[in-house]
């Protein structure tokens, strides 16, 4: 059984079930599990923008940060309290939700996020997405443990939760895979 897309995700989903049980709420809730834990090349997102307030506010589905760059520098992270930064250099830190920058300059920057984004959720509008495409189990098991917890059965629950480890470890691999093949290991410091 092949699954490409939402409705085939329903229909498995349904088929192990059962029993009726509301696959597309527990879909969604599924993904709300897996939004904040996935971390994958193909969820590389940029925002390219620009400030005078020294403050650019978080990217609506972001995860993580890669990198903040601004006028072609890349920002270092530093405290709030006791920022030290040499000639040249931008610091920033986070302040709720918002990138507060360190500058050594007034006026007008251009800032470029680079992060992890969120995933786009399944839905009768958007019947398939990257991860449904290239890893269909993470989602298989992540909506069958969600099922079999709505239907009470534990064992089944643990079972699907140790398939979804397994499905997430695959996804993980192949994230380390493609961002650490053909990259070289740049070492700073002196030789000996």
């Amino acid at each position: 059984m092949t699954l490409s897309t939402y409705v085939d995700l329903q229909n498995t989903v349904q088929e192990y079930a059962i029993r009726p049980i509301p696959v597309a709420s527990l879909i969604e809730r599924a993904e709300a599990d897996l939004q904040p834990v996935l971390k994958h090349y193909l969820m590389e997102k940029t925002i390219e923008t620009n400030t005078a307030l020294g403050t650019v506010p978080f990217p609506v589905d972001l995860v993580e940060f890669r990198t903040i760059c601004v006028d072609g520098v890349v920002a270092k992270p530093i405290s709030p309290y006791n920022a030290v930064l040499y000639p040249g250099e931008v610091g920033y830190y986070f302040s709720g939700s918002n990138v507060v920058l360190a500058l050594q300059k007034q006026g007008p920057v251009d800032v470029v996020l680079d992060y992890y984004g969120r995933f786009e959720p399944l839905s009768d509008e958007n019947p398939t997405n990257w991860l449904l495409t290239k890893f269909p189990s993470v989602y298989l098991h992540a909506t069958l443990a969600r099922a079999y917890r709505y239907l009470r059965d534990p064992e089944a629950e643990a079972g699907e939760k140790a398939s979804l480890g397994d499905a997430l470890g695959t996804v993980a691999a192949d994230h380390a895979r493609v961002t650490r093949s053909g990259n070289a290991i740049i070492m700073e410091g002196r030789p000996w």
